[in-house]
């Protein structure tokens, strides 16, 4: 795969290669998180929430630093109270610069427990894609923020 601009959506991935339907492209990487994490960390302003803690300060100092935002537009949801956040590069992988297609060429699958107990996000080709074809997948009706949303 490469990674290139991709009109109106920043970057995109695209196939460098042909890709064949149901093989398996690419594991989505990131911090584990819990619904706790991600309700302190991103659904409050920094330090607001009244669970902030000593490890939610070092890991905004840590994003400061880094000159990482918090925008929370990577989390991905395993389960009720498992997220796997693709925000941070030194933690993520190319996974993170897949778009959103209505068309999507991709299906996401997701378990609790890879096999290394570890929470496992993937995406698997739904069609056969061919080279320079941008691979996309559905984020689905619960990605969008109401302000996305144009009448």
């Amino acid at each position: 795969v490469s990674i290139a601009p991709s009109p109106g959506k920043g970057h995109g991935v695209f196939a460098a290669r042909h890709i064949p339907a149901e093989v398996s492209v690419g594991d989505y990487a990131g911090d584990i998180l819990s619904q706790r994490d991600v309700e302190v960390r991103y659904e409050a302003a920094p330090r607001a929430h009244a669970l902030w803690c000593e490890a939610d300060e070092a890991w905004l100092r840590r994003r400061g630093a880094l000159g990482i935002g918090c925008s929370g537009d990577y989390i991905f949801r395993v389960g009720d109270d498992t997220f796997v956040d693709s925000e941070e590069y030194a933690t993520a992988n190319w996974t993170r610069f897949l778009n959103h297609g209505a068309d999507a060429n991709l299906r996401v699958k997701s378990l609790l427990k890879g096999m290394d107990g570890r929470p496992r996000v993937w995406f698997q080709a739904l069609r056969d894609i061919e080279p320079g074809e941008e691979l996309l997948w559905d984020y689905g009706e619960s990605y969008w923020r109401a302000s996305d949303v144009v009448l």
